[in-house]
């Protein structure tokens, strides 16, 4: 097979995309600065595209194989497989491999369908991958060039022309032969119209292993078929762009050599290689879990945004929201069929436990703060939290030995018993109304607005200052207002989040009944965990209330000129955003608004707004000990700490708890000083 032009004329496209060089970034960068330039797309509509390109190859996956296959039978060149399993996968690779090394990518699909099987049945694996990071991570200065601040559309558009492997290795077997392995690689996309094949690379392993590969095999799940060669590239480009591990980097030729397939003996002379592609189609189940509710696990396309932001991980938890998508898709297919006729097995009692294949860990599921950082950086908008609630509801109706599934039962079985999560209160619930003159409810005094205070503001030492400041700010604007009183009950987050969804159910429907019974139309609160229950998720019980959290309500009083201030202050402050007031209600402007009213220096952290870091209380974490890694709310002092502000400010009764704590871990509470919004502005003797 010399003559020429076989490759072009017989074999499918096979095209490497990469990012360009340090100094062309650079230029990028200045030239999407230019007001003259065509515009480029912006964040959100590339997000939206890729969500497009996504959801239309999970719905339509049946036909786009069927597509694909068509196109493909009519290449004699190309060899095409398809795997209902991973085992017949294995065989396949086997039979191609017939006892030579096999080279390997750090695609999901090998990583996490094929590797194990592979070592299993006493194959050489090589991590391509691996050996090459290896020699960067120790020595960076080896030609490493991070990547740059840029803008997004800079970051979009800092890839070179795709380059054609194909061509690349035609030229590799005239000029030097090849090496006695097989590369076995995943794809990030194909073409259903034409087949092309589209690949990423970072660090030259996969050109490697392609121009050098005696036989090669190209891995493709049903569900990285798309439409066409344009869909394939910008699905490819946006596993690139998103996500911190993922960002474009480019490693210079001169990295040195390790061992591995660089040092494995030439066996055939060029020229006499066959130059076909073995292409992969596997199954495993794909093609009934995309019919499924399922499906969303398919549309993560592996970028790890969400590792990158999570603080779970960040703090050194067992929790990687990417892994955790991976991990379900590589446990779906063994217990979703089951899952689907309702016919599951419990969760294990025992990490070591778990169906084989599976890897989810009950500290990894109990590890997530329900922060929804996760939700709010990925490109296609997964649910993370959603899946890992489903968890959570199966752990919390089983036995089990792990020390975090116990001990939620405490603040759960106080719910139940006494209608708070907490255990060892010496404060009641109207305690903190003492001299502040507040009424509460009954049937013939009718009151403006319920304020309603929380668990956690009332029963704690710390966050009851918070309430009563809110209370003598109402008061002193002349708003006719109430509280339950001993009628209040736990809103049901606590319940919710640590799985109990019955007694969660109880706790919303108790509540509305009081709710209605009272003729509560208008609800402020100061915890936005509570905000979120009452205004976002009692509706679906009928509880239909107009919910303001109180910096919103402060923000209105001084709009409408009915608080002033006293006086002003000239302290540097920091804001910290709650994740149930931001990220879950979006209410960023309110808080912000209020205290630059005070005249203060307003200082923000890195993280803020949407990309604001947890205080590591929620998703029932206030109830658990933080015993894995570090203490998230130490890792947010220390971010409010080197803004230089002497005052951290909050609007939750969680954040106000974990932030007080942890400024006395780290020894900064003489230098930061923790505090309520609602503390700070009846410091500045707020007058009506």
């Amino acid at each position: 097979m010399k003559e020429s032009g076989y490759l072009e004329k017989h074999v499918l496209p096979v095209l490497l995309m990469e990012p360009v060089s340090s100094g062309k970034r650079q230029r990028y960068r200045k030239m999407l600065m230019d007001p003259r330039r065509e515009r480029q797309m912006t964040l959100e509509e590339t997000k939206q595209k890729l969500k497009e390109i996504r959801s239309y190859s999970l719905v339509h996956s049946e036909d786009l194989v069927a597509a694909l296959t068509t196109r493909m039978s009519a290449n004699p060149e190309v060899m095409v497989t398809f795997a209902k399993s991973p085992e017949q996968a294995v065989e396949t690779i086997k039979g191609i491999a017939q006892g030579s090394p096999i080279a390997i990518n750090r695609s999901v699909i090998i990583s996490n369908e094929l590797k194990k099987l592979l070592v299993a049945s006493e194959c050489e694996v090589i991590e391509s991958y691996d050996e090459q990071f290896e020699l960067l991570k120790e020595d960076p200065s080896n030609g490493h060039w991070p990547f740059l601040e840029m803008t997004f559309e800079a970051r979009f558009q800092s890839f070179e022309a795709p380059t054609d492997l194909m061509a690349l290795r035609s030229a590799g077997i005239k000029k030097t032969g090849t090496k006695d392995f097989v590369g076995l690689l995943g794809v990030n996309a194909i073409s259903a119209e034409d087949g092309t094949i589209m690949m990423l690379q970072h660090m030259s392993n996969i050109s490697k292993v392609f121009t050098q590969g005696r036989e090669l095999i190209l891995v493709a799940g049903l569900d990285k078929i798309v439409r066409n060669t344009a869909d394939a590239v910008f699905q490819t480009k946006c596993m690139a762009v998103f996500g911190a591990e993922a960002l474009p980097l480019t490693v210079p030729h001169t990295i040195k050599e390790g061992n591995g397939i660089t040092e494995l003996p030439f066996i055939m002379p060029a020229g006499e290689i066959r130059p076909r592609i073995h292409l992969v189609l596997l199954d495993n189940d794909r093609t009934v879990l995309l019919q499924s509710q399922f499906k969303d696990f398919f549309m993560c396309i592996g970028c790890r945004s969400c590792n990158a932001f999570c603080p779970a991980k960040l703090s050194g938890k067992p929790l990687a929201p990417r892994e955790l998508v991976s991990n379900f898709k590589k446990y779906l297919p063994q217990v979703g069929p089951n899952l689907l006729e309702g016919e599951a097995e419990l969760f294990p009692a025992g990490d070591s436990a778990a169906p084989s294949g599976g890897a989810i860990s009950e500290d990894e599921i109990w590890a997530c703060t329900t922060c929804r950082i996760c939700q709010e950086v990925c490109p296609v908008g997964l649910h993370h939290g959603d899946a890992i609630s489903g968890l959570r509801q199966n752990l919390a109706m089983i036995s089990t030995s792990n020390s975090s599934s116990k001990a939620i039962r405490n603040p759960l079985k106080n719910v139940e018993l006494r209608g708070h999560p907490w255990m060892g209160m010496t404060l009641a619930r109207e305690d903190w109304v003492e001299g502040l003159d507040v009424k509460t409810l009954n049937k013939s005094d009718q009151v403006d607005i319920l304020y309603w205070v929380g668990c956690t503001g009332i029963l704690d030492d710390r966050s009851i200052k918070a309430i009563q400041a809110t209370a003598r700010l109402m008061k002193q604007a002349g708003i006719n207002f109430g509280i339950l009183g001993k009628e209040e009950s736990c809103c049901g987050d606590p319940a919710r989040r640590l799985g109990n969804e019955y007694l969660f159910q109880l706790q919303a429907e108790k509540n509305i009944g009081i709710l209605q019974g009272y003729g509560v139309r208008r609800i402020v609160t100061s915890c936005p965990h509570c905000y979120n229950m009452l205004k976002d998720e009692y509706p679906a019980f009928g509880g239909e209330f107009e919910v303001f959290h109180h910096t919103e309500l402060m923000n209105q009083l001084f709009r409408e000129g009915r608080l002033t201030f006293g006086q002003n202050t000239d302290q540097t402050i920091t804001y910290h955003d709650p994740c149930y007031l931001g990220r879950y209600n979006s209410v960023y402007q309110a808080p912000r608004q209020v205290l630059h009213n005070t005249a203060a220096k307003i200082v923000e952290m890195p993280r803020n707004r949407e990309h604001s870091f947890c205080c590591g209380g929620g998703g029932g974490r206030m109830w658990l000990e933080e015993n894995i890694g570090r203490r998230i709310s130490e890792m947010r002092v220390e971010q409010a700490a080197d803004t230089g502000a002497r005052t951290l400010v909050t609007a939750c009764p969680f954040c106000l708890q974990m932030f007080d704590d942890a400024t006395k871990a780290i020894g900064v509470q003489e230098s930061l000083k923790v505090v309520d919004i609602a503390e700070l502005m009846i410091s500045l003797e707020l007058t009506a």
